[in-house]
This record gives C-alpha cells, sequence and structure tokens, in this order.
C-alpha cells in the first residue's frame, strides 16, 4: 500500500505531493480495524472525537461507553490506545 498526502497552499496554484503523510493524527494500532468519528454537539465538549477497535463489536461497547455520558467523555474512560480527541 502506498501512502502519501497532497498539500494546498492558498498562496500557490499547484498542489504539492509529499511522499508521506505530512502528520499522522490517527496513529491507532496495528489491531484498529474499525473506526467512529464523533464530532461537537450540543452534548460533548470537544470539537473531535475517534474511536478505534479490533471488531465492529468491540467499537460497539466502546461506543455504548462513550455515548452513556458524552458531556464527560474521555480517552481515559475508553480505550487510550483506541481513541483520539
Amino acid at each position: 500500500m502506498r501512502v502519501s498526502s497532497e498539500r494546498h497552499l492558498i498562496s500557490t496554484v499547484a498542489n504539492e505531493i509529499l511522499p508521506k503523510l505530512s502528520i499522522n493524527y490517527f496513529d491507532f494500532p496495528s489491531e484498529a480495524a474499525f473506526y467512529r468519528f464523533f464530532h461537537e454537539s450540543l452534548r460533548n465538549d470537544f470539537s473531535a472525537l475517534m474511536i478505534a477497535a479490533a471488531t465492529p463489536a468491540k467499537l460497539d461497547q466502546l461506543t455504548a461507553k462513550f455515548e452513556a455520558n458524552p458531556s464527560q467523555a474521555s480517552c481515559k474512560d475508553l480505550d487510550s490506545r483506541m481513541c483520539v480527541r
């Protein structure tokens, strides 16, 4: 699999193709195969949160834990290796 990124700067006309990712914001363990993304809403106090899991069942379990109290959502309470806030 080839991984690259593309950067577009407002000050230039052309896009710049980079040979690798500039910044990997989603640095999950290799067993992470399923992901769920949550964004800011009236029910929480963060701008974005992403959780991952090895199986759909585990992802549903983490999601249920998150949804039980979204205003207090914390990666420490979910699974810090499988969560990015």
